[in-house]
């Protein structure tokens, strides 16, 4: 009778691994951006899959439990919820494959926590929010970090909005480690004096970086211009805006961590005023400008 339970639980145990495996299943991916074209027209078909035509149980598997594929060039998120999105017929994964990702109307928390509920991925090369008032997207932490779970390399990730609670910087940069683009409005996300300790620790090269919304002390942002400067090329865009403005001698200190390592800015002519806006194009030419925008 051991013996007999001992296989059974075997047996269990296999098939549960291959139901995990099914869901698992491998997909390619095109570059939608440019190829329009090529989108497929309906779900991809599970029994197109390799794995199908292995066994009559494998294809019961794979019709079963692979994922639902869905392509799209423009995936829209309105008030919580996908436009024009698609009942499945069981529990299984949705997966929207697309070029953009936009996540508009209001939101509260929870409305996103729907998507993994209700098992969706987004698989996406841009994600945004577009919201004419922060308070018109408010989210948990969890939900940002599932929207940032899934992804591919050198994608673009620009947010602005509300965290329900307070959520620590260092937790949030890891995740982005796979972004080129990043731009980040959120209230409650905490920026500590650590913020240079949290960049040299998870070390990635975005192309272009902008913090908005933040309060840290002078000594934090040259901290944090010694770690692009010291990045194997300094991106393409940097630009940070401060919550309060910043006295003249931050400027001076920047700019001299500028001219000490050749960059010649084309901006230098400006008035020296108090700012609180900094904003660094690394293009042809290098161009740095410190300005006094809204508070």
């Amino acid at each position: 009778m051991t013996h007999a339970f001992n296989n059974n639980t075997i047996k269990r145990f296999t098939y549960d691994w291959l139901i995990r495996f099914a869901e698992l299943h491998p997909f390619e991916i095109c570059d939608y951006e440019y190829n329009f074209d090529i989108l497929p027209g309906s779900p991809y078909n599970p029994l197109y899959s390799n794995y199908a035509a292995i066994s009559p149980m494998f294809t019961t598997l794979i019709t079963r439990h692979m994922p639902y594929i869905f392509h799209d060039f423009f995936i829209n998120i309105l008030n919580g919820a996908i436009q024009n999105d698609v009942p499945p017929t069981h529990h299984r994964y949705k997966i929207y494959v697309c070029y953009e990702c936009q996540i508009d109307g209001r939101t509260t928390p929870g409305m996103l926590s729907l998507l993994e509920t209700n098992r969706i991925i987004i698989y996406t090369e841009l994600i945004c929010t577009l919201f004419s008032e922060l308070s018109d997207h408010t989210l948990t932490p969890n939900e940002l970090k599932y929207l940032l779970k899934f992804g591919p390399r050198d994608r673009i990730f620009q947010i602005c909005g509300v965290l329900s609670e307070p959520f620590e910087f260092a937790e949030l940069w890891p995740l982005l480690q796979h972004c080129k683009e990043i731009r980040i409005e959120l209230k409650n996300l905490i920026y500590d004096e650590n913020v240079a300790t949290v960049l040299k620790k998870h070390l990635f090269f975005p192309n272009e970086i902008c913090f908005l919304d933040l309060q840290l002390p002078d000594k934090t942002v040259l901290e944090m211009f010694d770690y692009f400067l010291s990045l194997p090329k300094f991106p393409k865009g940097v630009l940070f805006q401060f919550q309060q403005l910043k006295p003249v001698e931050l400027r001076k200190a920047i700019t001299k961590k500028l001219f000490s390592v050749g960059f010649q800015n084309d901006s230098q002519g400006t008035p020296e005023n108090p700012f609180n806006i900094i904003c660094c194009v690394n293009g042809s030419k290098f161009d740095c400008t410190f300005d006094a925008g809204p508070i």
